[in-house]
Formats: C-alpha cells, sequence, structure tokens
C-alpha cells in the first residue's frame, strides 16, 4: 500500500499516507471529526480517546513533546476511513514520527512539511485500514532538542482532504 522511506530503505507499509501542507482546519475539505491534542481540559469526541505520556506538556488546546520518545495517541473503534494528525508550531519543532496501530508509517523534520507566516508544520493522513479499533500515535524523536507540537487528530468519513477550491 504505502512506502516508508528511511535513507536508502523502503518498508512497504499496510496503509495509505497522504502529508498535506498547511492546517487542516483551514482546507476547503476537512477532517468530519476533530479531537484536541489536549484533552486534558475539553473532553474528546465520543468514541475517541486522546492519551499522552506524563513528559508531554499541555499548552492550550496542543501537546507538546519534548526529548525522545515523549508521545500523544488518539484511539478510537469508530468507522472513519481516515485518520490524521496536525502538527502545528513555530520555526523550531523538530523531528517526529507517527506509528499507526504500533507500525511506524512516517518519521521526518516536521518544520519541513510547510510553513506560512511563521507557522510551519502540516497534516499527516492514514488511510486504506479494515474498520476495528486503532490508535494513531505521535513519538517526539528528540535528537535534534526541539518540541513537536501536536495540535489536534482528524477523523474523515471519507479519506482524502482538499486543501483548497
Amino acid at each position: 500500500m504505502g512506502t516508508l522511506l528511511r535513507g536508502p530503505e523502503q518498508l512497504a507499509l499496510s496503509v495509505e499516507i497522504t502529508v498535506y501542507k498547511g492546517e487542516a482546519r483551514q482546507f476547503a475539505i476537512k477532517p468530519d471529526v476533530i479531537a484536541n491534542a489536549n484533552s486534558d481540559d475539553i473532553p474528546s469526541p465520543t468514541g475517541i480517546e486522546v492519551r499522552h505520556d506524563h513528559e508531554s506538556i499541555p499548552y492550550g488546546l496542543n501537546r507538546v513533546l519534548w526529548g525522545e520518545g515523549s508521545w500523544v495517541e488518539a484511539v478510537t473503534s469508530n468507522a472513519y476511513e481516515s485518520i490524521g494528525v496536525q502538527i502545528f508550531g513555530d520555526y523550531t519543532i523538530g523531528w517526529a514520527r507517527l506509528l499507526f496501530d504500533g507500525e511506524e508509517v512516517w518519521r521526518g523534520n516536521t518544520a519541513e512539511i510547510w510553513n506560512e507566516f511563521g507557522r510551519f508544520g502540516g497534516y499527516i493522513e492514514v488511510s486504506g485500514f479494515s474498520p476495528g479499533e486503532h490508535v494513531l500515535r505521535v513519538e517526539s524523536l528528540g535528537f535534534d532538542f526541539h518540541p513537536v507540537t501536536v495540535a489536534f487528530f482528524g477523523f474523515s468519513q471519507t479519506a482524502g482532504l482538499k486543501i483548497k477550491d
């Protein structure tokens, strides 16, 4: 289905990965449901649980991942065709990896996905999976000493967002 590039190595994936430049809440076709990465003060939508490790830091509706292995994840059994995550911050955001049901499906420098007006990051969508319980986790790689700011997780009945009309 998809492919993960890791240096000269290519790994076959069991799902499809689409990386979108920009902030998904501003897209022409947006995720149907959004769960904030910091769900401590605002509960997640029904059927979605957002969890995080104790080293991640709440920052408004966001979660900031500091250091290697710091993570935030969304879990759902709801019938969605795609699940994604919005990484959004300033130029200092760093390297992360994305795991879907425990399988690494993406890794990279989150600041290199996109930038506009001093904001950096992007939306990474996972699709092509069977119905059932799924976990989407963002994990800081930490080796560059830059935080990773996770804004929200998105859930869509139909895979494929659209950036502009």
